[in-house]
């Protein structure tokens, strides 16, 4: 199974949970984000929960709109440990999530940073995303920026200033990649613009970028991503028996040995029979047997080799 990361800003996820729903089931993702849920402490967790999926959020608080929320299949937290990493970004709602099982450890954020954020919040929105990229190898931030005026691919020769340069700064320090780079919203009598972000600390961890349709009458798209991480299973390991014999010591004894004694007034048969057992005596007293561990994986053979060795065979 495949897993992947679905996102999309719903602005207000109780009015479009239906509409999520019949999303969700045709998407079938690992982990759905979802920015302005514009949810508050009086919404419980049973009125947006769905099926097969826990829930994270983090609410606006003490105003309406705002806010976003993570959903992770269970699948995912029966093999991983999920916590939320506490970062403080004022203003700014943002959900940090560390997922980890015994091989692999990622972040995973969701971020709404609304437009009438103002530079001192930006500046400490992305010290926050500064500190996870320094201290995490793998990332994968998804949210809605609100800086159109950032143009995707990065053009360096464009002209960027306050916020806008604030998230280039942070791409280039941080050697990040954005993978978007069609508009995200479509908006009646308003240009398209890119305001959804995907950032990742390695573009080889995501794959296959779909920009799906929007969930009800939203006007965002649903940005959906294929994550290229597989965990290994522990090696197995194969004992087996197996008889280590010294053969210089017995090469040394039967040289001691008087062979004209030995096959003395016998017949070649009786001669051949003796000298059987004497070197069977020989080689059985410098033997010892010993248990032998070996994998019976071999390490070359990757998950990606075992799909493409399952589809040769398929032709």
């Amino acid at each position: 199974m495949t897993n992947s990361i679905a996102y999309t800003n719903l602005a207000s996820l109780v009015a479009k949970y239906d509409h999520l729903v019949a999303v969700v089931r045709d998407v079938q993702p690992s982990f759905l984000l979802v920015s302005e849920t514009w949810l508050d402490p009086d919404i419980p967790n049973a009125l947006i929960l769905l099926d097969g999926f826990h829930i994270y959020r983090q609410d606006r608080i003490g105003r309406r709109g705002g806010g976003v929320c993570v959903y992770v299949a269970d699948h995912i937290l029966s093999k991983y440990s999920v916590s939320i990493i506490n970062y403080n970004t004022e203003n700014i709602e943002s959900l940090f999530l560390q997922v980890t099982d015994k091989t692999l450890t990622f972040v995973l954020g969701c971020i709404y940073r609304p437009p009438s954020s103002v530079l001192n919040d930006d500046k400490l929105l992305f010290q926050t995303l500064s500190e996870l990229a320094s201290n995490n190898n793998k990332v994968f931030i998804f949210g809605d920026f609100n800086l159109p005026d950032v143009k995707w691919p990065l053009e360096m020769s464009h002209n960027y200033s306050g916020s806008s340069q604030l998230l280039v700064d942070l791409l280039l320090s941080h050697h990040l990649i954005q993978l978007v780079d069609q508009p995200t919203r479509y908006r009646a009598g308003q240009q398209p613009s890119t305001l959804d972000l995907i950032i990742t600390s390695d573009d080889d961890l995501l794959a296959n970028l779909e920009y799906l349709d929007p969930v009800g009458n939203s006007d965002h798209v649903v940005l959906k991503v294929n994550m290229q991480i597989c965990t290994f299973r522990r090696e197995r390991t194969v004992s087996f028996l197996r008889t280590v014999t010294d053969y210089k010591s017995v090469n040394e004894d039967l040289k001691k040995l008087d062979w004209f004694t030995l096959f003395s007034d016998q017949s070649i048969e009786q001669n051949w029979q003796v000298f059987k057992n004497v070197l069977r005596s020989t080689v059985s007293k410098h033997s010892a047997v010993i248990t032998v561990k070996r994998s019976s994986t071999k390490p070359w053979i990757t998950a990606k080799i075992l799909k493409l060795v399952r589809t040769k065979r398929a032709l």
